[in-house]
């Protein structure tokens, strides 16, 4: 209930969007995942501090991991100000419209996504999630051939118990994984 809660409360607050991608967050827990701006691994002081929590698409979510520009001392423990992120894009900081811009176009059978970093913060959002989550929505959605089958992992997901759902995002993980690696090269 907590979760839910946090998840409703910060995806009003985001305009019912992705924190990183922008895209609209559809309903359901793996679809709003919380997000935790610096790593709760590498920080696990802020896990619950209101300011390091947003809402993130599970892609975004997914991509993203770990990952952090921004370095604070492991010894701080207050949580920095917004003028403190510098390197990196703060969703509770920095207004998404002037740090990135992007397009989207979306038609029966294909999705593409560009996004455009403007400052030093946008510009690394680019390169640390939305260039990996652009490419993959553009191969998962623009291959005919699997097209189906996401389709079909997809409804899987909405009708299956929670050890088959945690499975079945393992095996997509690893499919999406390998065709970024190939689109690459």
């Amino acid at each position: 209930d907590i979760q839910s809660s946090m998840r409703s409360y910060f995806s009003k607050l985001q305009r019912e969007r992705c924190c990183y991608c922008f895209q609209s967050l559809m309903k359901g827990g793996y679809c709003r995942q919380i997000e935790h701006v610096l790593p709760r691994v590498v920080y696990p002081r802020y896990s619950l501090h209101f300011w390091n929590l947003a809402v993130a698409c599970e892609r975004c979510n997914r991509i993203k991991k770990r990952a952090s520009s921004q370095a604070f001392l492991n010894t701080r423990t207050d949580y920095p100000a917004g003028d403190e992120f510098t390197k990196q894009y703060h969703p509770s900081f920095h207004h998404y419209d002037e740090h990135v811009k992007f397009y989207f176009l979306s038609t029966n059978r294909f999705s593409i996504a560009s996004y455009i970093g403007l400052t030093d913060q946008g510009r690394d959002l680019c390169n640390q999630v939305l260039e990996e989550c652009s490419l993959e929505m553009a191969l998962t959605s623009n291959d005919p051939a699997l097209a189906p089958s996401i389709e079909e992992i997809r409804n899987l997901l909405s009708l299956s118990d929670e050890k088959t759902v945690d499975r079945v995002i393992a095996f997509q993980r690893a499919l999406e994984s390998v065709l970024v690696q190939e689109a690459r090269g």
